[in-house]
């Protein structure tokens, strides 16, 4: 007899390293914000162009281990990975074939509202149809939303 283990489980949803982890210092940013100090006398001697060399290096250990186009290719594999073999395990949904294309579409959108309709027209998906694809994205690790922001508590749960 089986046990199914219901009830036993937790899911703990682990990201990258900060970048005070990757670089091994003290980050102070967080602890500034709550003090209450202005954050425009906040300074940084990290210019525009590493910021961006630090995002696209992204947090995952194995990935920073590599560099260049080593780190691009575990970068892809891992993508590729979890959209190809880990979605057909967790998901039942018909056109897993077209699933690659739709988180760099999702990517695309990052910082403005996403307008699913728009979405689903550029995925070919019926607009009626994106939700389950978000949804296992998003299962997936692979996207994260961030609920629209309103001092109003029923409008940020229609955003």
């Amino acid at each position: 007899m089986e046990d199914s283990l219901a009830g036993r489980t937790e899911t703990i949803e682990l990201f990258g390293f900060s970048l005070g982890e990757i670089e091994q210092t003290v980050e102070h940013f967080v602890d500034v914000v709550f003090s209450g100090q202005s954050l425009l006398r906040w300074s940084s001697g990290v210019g525009r162009s590493d910021y961006l060399e630090r995002a696209c290096a992204g947090g995952y250990p194995e990935a920073l281990r590599r560099e260049g186009r080593r780190r691009e290719d575990w970068l892809s594999g891992y993508a590729n990975q979890l959209l190809q073999r880990d979605a057909r395990e967790v998901s039942t949904l018909r056109r897993l074939g077209d699933l690659p294309r739709l988180p760099q579409l999702v990517a695309a959108r990052s910082s403005c509202e996403l307008n699913k309709a728009d979405l689903a027209n550029d995925a070919g998906f019926p607009t009626s149809t994106i939700d389950p694809y978000l949804d296992l994205l998003e299962a997936l690790f692979l996207v994260g939303r961030i609920p629209a922001w309103s001092s109003n508590l029923t409008k940020r749960i229609v955003g």
